[in-house]
């Protein structure tokens, strides 16, 4: 399409380069319903966002973050970062690993439960700021300090624009007890809005007031988790520095599948939420699918109000009750599993074809004294290292008779399965060896059956190698 100025007016100009835009612009700025006109908002295109986060995941291996928490710098460590002292390096398959873990979608309401932002996608939405120290006062035209009252004339002006789809509390008030400015604040926008609330808090403690004042006005705090209206915003002091504070707002969470309360009891040592896949040893026959999120009943109900819409909310009757029956015999399964994987674990060990054993009822594991600590046993998953890379992954594997080639685990029958080309196939060479991801390696779930049989098939496989 070509544009001609020539002996045109302004508007038919504007309405030819709306319309140019309209029919070249593919994407579309979504603000609540409504689709506008106009070209995707990008600053930067794809390349340069790109350029972006993997100078950003460069940053985070080599100068790392300084995480105040000793508790949080242990987690980090344990999951594969280098820490010395308050400094800690993340690799960045561990960035990546958070990235993808983290939820995609968030959906806050307005005070009348009405779905008011969807933050997905490329959807956009406009709200004021936060934390002014100055206004120009529109009656007199004088640069002032703000008071609370000219936060409540920002949080009505914020109400009544329809296009403004948030209210923040736009100014600092100076007439208040500046120790808890922000409590001021969050009243005057619950009294004079209706719409989804930005908040701002200086400290944990201001957080929590501001969550507790919500509850109030919903009428409580279920009330409040079912339909959020209001969201914390948090200014990070350094892209650098991870402080107590900061801190102190993160749940700690465990996948405790391969282990499973009969082995490991994570909330014992602290952690705030556990999720387990009943598919796994739980049922302990894969004929199940199902999961849970195990917690205190004031994350449980947030994460219940804003995932069920999207998976579903319980699980089939008739798999609910087999559960049931499969739990009864969780105990004596885990132990069988833990014992059997030990045996197996201490002969793959002394094999002359395996180079490495990834187990930690081994001594040889680096965690083995942690494990011993909180656990009653060792599980059942284990992984090993063969010799010849893929090839003699793929010789052991061909040949098992016993051992089936699966890529579920935590079943009563002894699984295998290859991560290389399955679990990690999307990663290049280079970064599943910096993660100790070999060529070779197998992935073995030990089963219930006679540990004897396990190894003579194990042992027949690799003797081909």
């Amino acid at each position: 399409m070509e544009l001609t100025f020539k002996n045109l007016k302004y508007k038919q100009v504007l309405y030819l380069l709306f319309k140019l835009i309209h029919q070249r612009g593919k994407k579309m700025i979504s603000t609540r319903d409504l689709s506008m006109e106009s070209g995707h908002y990008a600053r930067m295109g794809d390349q340069e966002c790109q350029k972006i986060h993997m100078a950003t995941l460069e940053i985070l291996e080599r100068t790392g973050v300084d995480v105040h928490d000793e508790k949080a710098r242990k987690i980090l460590e344990q999951g594969g970062a280098d820490v010395e002292g308050l400094r800690v390096r993340l690799p960045e398959h561990m960035v990546t690993q958070a990235l993808a873990t983290v939820p995609q979608r968030i959906t806050l309401y307005d005070r009348n439960k009405k779905p008011a932002i969807r933050a997905w996608g490329h959807n956009t939405y406009y709200g004021g700021g936060s934390d002014c120290l100055n206004i120009l006062d529109h009656r007199t035209g004088e640069r002032r300090r703000p008071v609370l009252s000219d936060v409540v004339e920002a949080a009505k002006v914020m109400d009544s624009l329809p296009e403004i789809n948030f209210v923040m509390s736009l100014i600092l008030p100076v007439d208040v007890d500046q120790r808890i400015y922000d409590r001021y604040q969050m009243e005057v926008m619950l009294n004079h809005t209706t719409k989804t609330i930005v908040f701002v808090a200086p400290d944990f403690e201001g957080c929590k007031a501001a969550v507790e004042m919500c509850e109030a006005v919903a009428g409580g705090e279920k009330a409040f988790r079912r339909h959020p209206f209001a969201t914390c915003y948090i200014n990070v002091t350094s892209g650098l520095v991870a402080n107590d504070e900061a801190l102190q707002k993160i749940p700690v969470c465990v996948d405790n599948t391969t282990c499973t309360a009969a082995l490991q009891r994570p909330m014992d040592f602290g952690v705030d939420i556990v999720i387990l896949s009943i598919s796994k040893f739980i049922s302990g026959n894969g004929f199940i699918l199902g999961g849970v999120v195990v917690g205190p009943e004031e994350l449980i109900e947030d994460i219940r109000w804003n995932t069920t819409e999207f998976v579903g909310s319980i699980m089939q009757p008739t798999e609910a009750w087999m559960t049931l029956q499969y739990m009864e015999t969780l105990g004596m399964r885990m132990e069988k599993h833990s014992s059997n994987a030990q045996k197996v674990a201490e002969f793959l060990e002394a094999h002359a074809n395996v180079t490495h054993v990834n187990y930690s009822g081994l001594k040889s594991h680096p965690q083995h004294e942690l494990a011993c600590e909180q656990m009653k046993a060792h599980g059942g998953l284990m992984s090993f290292v063969v010799k010849n890379g893929m090839d003699g992954a793929a010789t052991v594997m061909n040949n098992l008779k016993l051992v089936v080639h699966a890529v579920t685990f935590g079943t009563s029958r002894t699984i295998c399965m290859h991560p290389p080309t399955i679990t990690h196939e999307h990663m290049t060479k280079q970064e599943r060896e910096s993660v100790g991801i070999d060529d070779g390696l197998i992935r073995l779930s030990v089963g219930i059956e006679t540990p004897k049989d396990i190894i003579a098939d194990l042992e027949q496989a690799l003797n081909l190698l």
